[in-house]
């Protein structure tokens, strides 16, 4: 439950990982990011740069 909350956060706002991280207590960005990898298959920064690739994809007028 705590890393699907941790997952919307990385997608939903622009906090740094070590604020996500402090705020559902898991401790610092380094452990954030290996139970995120560990949970979901892939990092949270890869999330949220395919979250902008698909934005800027969705909005563009080619």
């Amino acid at each position: 439950m705590r890393m699907d909350h941790v997952h919307w956060r990385v997608l939903n706002s622009n906090h740094s990982l070590a604020g996500i991280a402090d705020e559902v207590g898991i401790g610092n960005a380094s452990n954030l990011c290996w139970v995120f990898r560990k949970r979901f298959g892939y990092s949270p920064s890869t999330l949220r740069s395919d979250k902008m690739t698909s934005h800027i994809n969705k909005n563009s007028t080619i």
